[in-house]
């Protein structure tokens, strides 16, 4: 094995980077079901935080395991007041999938459990929520959360989700941060848009 400095300093440097960057600001991926017969799906997004502190992207990539569950992982930077990388994955299960052939309220609606966590020490449990609205390829999302990051422990996110394609689908999202440090007073609000292309 090398010993260079030449080849362990950058390693070491880009370790210490990651553990001391970032969390994901936003949803990612979207808490919606994976498209017809889609057995995975790569996407992005770009977030800003307001009012305008900070902005970031993200790519994210997932895998459905089985009709009900999927593994996924995620990796950006968000940029302000220097550049926080950040690099994480997660595993959602699926309790109540939609009806194919969906039209009522009850049919369309899809719930499920997810656990995430990555470097820079966060992790997080959430409820993936989205609701189709009848037969249009539209979806309302949500995905609220409690967990341990550097934005807050509780996260409230809300969202819509367009079909235009089989194989291209866009998002949009808006949502806070709220008891960072258990404070009342401190809250990150942001917004987000982005695309992804299932498969």
């Amino acid at each position: 094995m090398p010993r260079s400095p030449v080849v362990w300093k950058p390693l070491l440097a880009g370790l210490l980077m990651a553990l001391s960057g970032c969390v994901p600001l936003s949803m990612a991926p979207p808490p919606t079901p994976l498209a017809g017969a889609a057995q995975q799906e790569f996407g992005f997004q770009n977030d800003v935080v307001f009012p305008l502190q900070e902005a970031g992207a993200m790519l994210w990539y997932r895998r459905a395991l089985k009709p009900n569950t999927e593994l996924f992982v995620q990796g950006g930077a968000l940029v302000g007041y220097g550049i926080f990388p950040y690099l994480g994955g997660g595993y959602r299960r699926y309790f109540l999938l939609p009806d194919a052939d969906a039209t009522g309220f009850g049919d369309s609606l899809s719930v499920g459990f997810e656990v995430s966590g990555g470097a820079a020490v966060w992790a997080q449990v959430g409820l993936p929520v989205s609701v189709r609205l009848g037969g249009l390829p539209v979806w309302l999302t949500s995905k609220p959360s409690l967990g341990v990051s550097n934005f807050g422990l509780v996260h409230v996110p809300a969202g819509i989700s367009v079909r235009v394609t089989d194989g291209l689908q866009l998002h949009g999202m808006a949502g806070g941060w709220f008891l960072k440090d258990l404070s009342v007073k401190d809250q990150r609000l942001y917004s987000s848009v982005g695309a992804s292309f299932p498969w």
